[in-house]
């Protein structure tokens, strides 16, 4: 446990600014999110803005790309500096074993992209709910879900990428990372609820390729 914190530690000093940078961009998306609402309320009433809504507007299109830009942040900001820096090898020669090192980098990373995307889900979850049905609210909420598991997704790619040795894998993973990130966002427009379970394996999937090239870095494959 002590060392799982030290670790977080040294990993908060890398992506605290990032996490406040996102924090900021979430607050004005609710910001916005709440006037463009109260003014279409103020503007054409409860029962046109609820009909519109119910027939397929999109309320939450401004936060589509919130959890892809928060999830490659959060990767790029712990993986980057220790790979441009070349401190990543020395951390994995830590006295632990490399599966823990890196897997708790990963939860480290993965509970603040949490974080950020729990504070959002309830800043939405309370501003619609004080003007749209719950039955809709419910549904522009596991919109957001969705989005929250492909930003897993991208921050599992985006982590590969900056660890993995070679280029042409690293060229090749960031090919099949925009590739996944792109159809799962696309499945969620035309009401592909039954992939849902799809998006949440390819999450896992781009996570434990983490843990892959990882394992190829430390071998030293060139």
């Amino acid at each position: 446990m002590k060392f799982f914190l030290s670790l977080s530690y040294k990993e908060w000093i890398k992506v605290r600014l990032y996490v406040a940078i996102a924090f900021a961009i979430a607050l004005a998306l609710l910001i916005y999110l709440y006037s463009d609402v109260a003014l279409q309320v103020r503007m054409e009433g409860y029962p046109t803005l609820i009909y519109k809504y119910l027939i397929g507007s999109h309320i939450l299109t401004a936060f589509d790309m919130l959890p892809i830009v928060a999830g490659t942040a959060v990767a790029l900001s712990q993986f980057l500096p220790e790979m441009l820096n070349k401190r990543l090898k020395l951390t994995l020669h830590l006295p632990a074993p490399e599966l823990n090192i890196i897997s708790s980098m990963l939860l480290f990373g993965i509970a603040v992209y949490t974080v950020i995307m729990i504070s959002t889900y309830v800043g939405i979850s309370a501003i619609l709910s004080n003007f749209l049905p719950r039955e809709y609210v419910h549904l522009e909420l596991m919109t957001f879900v969705h989005w929250s598991i492909v930003g897993l997704t991208a921050y599992g790619f985006s982590t590969a990428v900056c660890i993995e040795p070679t280029m042409q894998y690293k060229i090749s993973i960031a090919l099949i990372g925009f590739a996944t990130v792109a159809v799962s966002m696309w499945t969620e427009y035309i009401h592909a609820t039954y992939i849902f379970p799809m998006v949440v394996v390819l999450a896992i999937a781009s996570l434990l390729m983490s843990v892959y090239t990882t394992s190829r870095f430390k071998r030293g494959i060139m």
